[in-house]
C-alpha cells in the first residue's frame, strides 16, 4: 500500500499558484508563485512519468493537501530494473492541483 512521506525540499507548495509545466523529452520544469509571490522553478531530472491533476480527490495516508511528499512503495513509477525513479506528489491547495512526477531527481532551478 502507497504511503506519503512529508519531505522539506526547500520550497513551499502551500497557496502557491502554479504558472507553467513543461517537458523537453527528459526533464520536467515546475514554475509557480510561492505564498510570497516569489517566482519558484523546480527542474525534475530524469522524468519517466508525470501528470498534473485538477482538485485531486485521493490522497495517500500521510500526504499533505498543500505541501510535497515521496510516496513510497508507488506502483506510479515504471518498474525497470536498477532504475532510481522515486514517486514525488506536490500538493498545491491555492489552485486546487497535484504534480505527480516519477523522477530520478529534482532541484531548484535557475530562473531565465
Amino acid at each position: 500500500m502507497p504511503i506519503a512521506e512529508i519531505i522539506h525540499p526547500g520550497f513551499s507548495t502551500a497557496d502557491g499558484e502554479v504558472t507553467s509545466i513543461s517537458y523537453d523529452g527528459s526533464d520536467v520544469t515546475l514554475r509557480f508563485l510561492d505564498w510570497r509571490e516569489h517566482q519558484i522553478c523546480v527542474v525534475f531530472r530524469d522524468v519517466t512519468r508525470f501528470e498534473w491533476t485538477d482538485e485531486p480527490d485521493d490522497l495517500f495516508e500521510g500526504e499533505p493537501y498543500d505541501g510535497t511528499c515521496v510516496v513510497r512503495n508507488s506502483a506510479w513509477p515504471p518498474i525497470v530494473a536498477e532504475s532510481k525513479w522515486e514517486h514525488y506528489r506536490l500538493n498545491f491547495n491555492a489552485c486546487g492541483g497535484r504534480l505527480d512526477v516519477a523522477c530520478e531527481s529534482f532541484a531548484m532551478g535557475t530562473l531565465p
